[in-house]
Parts: structure tokens; C-alpha cells; sequence
């Protein structure tokens, strides 16, 4: 974890989204991928493909991680609900007030 949030401290976000990947899958073989701490990881991962400039992988990550957290019934964290709406709001501020219409 410390690898990735220093990756990501000094702007090598491709190699913080592969190691933020590796983690995951490390994590979810050791602890399961419903632990609380791999679904902080995924929330981890959606936020630095965000980073990355990837807002659709942002948004599906999260929205797996939303999937995971209420077939679970984890409320937090993260919440099922802010998972969600974060890939969201990260495309609304990416693409403009008017991103459903495709303009901006």
C-alpha cells in the first residue's frame, strides 16, 4: 500500500494503477473479496484510474465495489452508495455541466 500511495504522491499514476491492481488481487486471494480491507482497495484502485484519466474504468470499478458492498450489506466503508457516486461526479467535473448531451 505504502508503494502505491507513493506512486501516486509523485505523479507515476500508471504504475500506481498496476500496483493498486496487484494489491487487490493479493488482498482478495488472502483475505476474500468482501473483506473491508480489499473493498477500501477497490475503492482505492477506482480513484487512481481516475487519475489515469479513465473515467469509465473509475466508474465500473466503483460500481463492482457498489455491487460487492450491498450484496454484502456493508454500509462502510465505503458505503455503497458514495462508491457509486464518486465515478460520477469525477466524469461530471472531467466532462462539463452538459456531458450527457456531449458537449461541454
Amino acid at each position: 500500500m505504502a508503494r502505491v500511495n507513493d506512486a501516486v504522491r509523485t505523479g507515476r499514476i500508471d504504475e500506481a494503477a498496476r500496483l493498486a491492481e496487484e494489491t487487490v488481487a493479493e488482498a482478495s486471494a488472502t483475505l476474500g473479496p468482501e473483506h473491508p480491507e480489499v473493498l477500501r482497495l477497490r475503492e482505492l484502485a477506482a480513484y487512481i484510474a481516475y487519475l489515469a484519466g479513465e473515467p469509465l474504468r473509475a466508474f465500473r470499478i466503483s460500481l463492482d465495489l457498489a455491487v460487492i458492498c450491498r450484496r454484502a450489506g456493508t454500509r462502510r466503508p465505503p458505503t455503497a452508495m458514495s462508491a457509486a457516486r464518486r465515478p460520477h461526479g469525477a466524469r461530471y467535473a472531467t466532462r462539463g455541466p452538459d456531458w450527457s448531451s456531449g458537449t461541454s
